[in-house]
């Protein structure tokens, strides 16, 4: 199983492979051009030319048109939500790097190179190889030509093949070097390939849980109570309020026929301590706790959200939504003052439970 991965870790990892093959260049991968890196060679696949006796008749797709994009999704830091339309890019490269088979033409694998085959003295003779120019055989035919080669990158046999889909030159470790893979007769320049990676990014990441804060900006518009009560652990917590004489404070109010009667009145720094807590997301209970949350786009599940520190008028928006104008504690009404102090115009429209003359008196004041 995937362990679970970070976004600062799949950060992490995107960075080393691009420093990994930024830092390859030169003898490291057989070039003579100390100039370009791995990394540039990447960037360039498919959109370079070749030359006839190196495949340049066949059309090839390049595998480089993919790294800027997957770069830009990671390169805004870990505290920006990859989106569902950047998991779907990303799913599209890993994608695209499965379809490629190890006889593709498009695989880096199977860049056509020629060697002299002939022995000393003999015709020139040209073979294939695949992968990479630099083999033995080219420096042994370089030699029986009476040319020898002065590259000196050391034994690379992994490098080439005669025989596609073998060969494992530099600009196929790029895209395709899978971890902890030992190449027989050398030559490994990157510890992971980019699909490879991706699959690993992609696989911690969709198995990420994301913990997220309710705005107050979102407190702001009636209907986010009503769907925050209709998540089961915070409704459980609410219904408990119901049963909590402690976080009440007791006071004198009117019914509807104008007589006096008991009413609690909520303790809003009693009701703040127990709210501040982590609530639990089951199934599609999500969804609305990512748009609550203004993450609507965000890829993953979502497994815990927080509340922001209430107002007293908001805690009591929020148990007006889970228990209706007529909600009682152990029998006794809860009287709605804060709503009537900030909010009369709601608290009239609810018929929420009038107050005694001289709360109106507080109110007016």
């Amino acid at each position: 199983m995937v362990r679970k991965m970070t976004k600062k870790e799949a950060v992490d990892k995107i960075n080393r492979w691009e420093d990994e093959a930024e830092a390859a260049r030169g003898a490291k991968i057989g070039s003579g051009k100390t100039d370009m890196s791995l990394y540039d060679y990447a960037i360039g696949h498919g959109a370079r030319s070749r030359s006839a006796d190196r495949g340049g008749r066949r059309r090839v797709s390049g595998l480089g048109k993919f790294i800027n994009p997957i770069l830009n999704i990671f390169s805004g830091g870990i505290d920006k939500e990859i989106t569902n339309q950047e998991f779907r890019l990303i799913r599209n490269a890993i994608r695209t790097g499965n379809q490629i088979s190890d006889t593709s033409d498009n695989n880096p694998r199977n860049i056509r190179n020629s060697y002299n085959a002939a022995g000393k003295g003999e015709p020139v003779r040209r073979e294939v190889q695949y992968g990479h120019w630099y083999s033995e055989r080219y420096k042994q035919g370089q030699k029986n030509k009476g040319t020898p080669s002065k590259a000196t990158y050391g034994k690379k046999e992994a490098w080439s093949s005669t025989s596609k889909g073998q060969a494992k030159p530099p600009l196929w470790q790029v895209f395709f070097a899978k971890r902890n893979e030992k190449y027989a007769g050398g030559g490994k320049v990157m510890s992971i390939g980019l699909f490879p990676l991706l699959e690993e990014i992609i696989e911690g990441l969709e198995g990420d849980h994301l913990e997220l804060a309710i705005p107050m900006s979102s407190l702001q518009k009636e209907k986010t109570y009503q769907e925050l009560v209709n998540i089961k652990s915070l409704r459980k917590e609410l219904d408990q309020f119901l049963r909590m004489a402690n976080i009440y404070t007791r006071a004198k109010s009117t019914d509807k026929e104008g007589k006096e009667i008991d009413v609690v009145r909520i303790k809003p720094r009693e009701f703040q301590r127990f709210l501040e807590k982590k609530y639990t997301v089951d199934g599609t209970e999500g969804d609305s706790i990512k748009t609550l949350a203004g993450k609507k786009d965000a890829a993953g599940g979502v497994k815990e959200f927080s509340l922001p520190r209430l107002s007293a008028t908001q805690i009591e928006r929020l148990l007006l939504a889970a228990h209706g104008p007529d909600a009682k504690v152990r029998g006794v009404p809860i009287q709605w003052f804060n709503l009537w102090r900030s909010a009369p115009q709601t608290a009239k429209n609810r018929d929420l439970q009038k107050m005694h003359w001289r709360d109106y008196l507080q109110v007016a004041l």
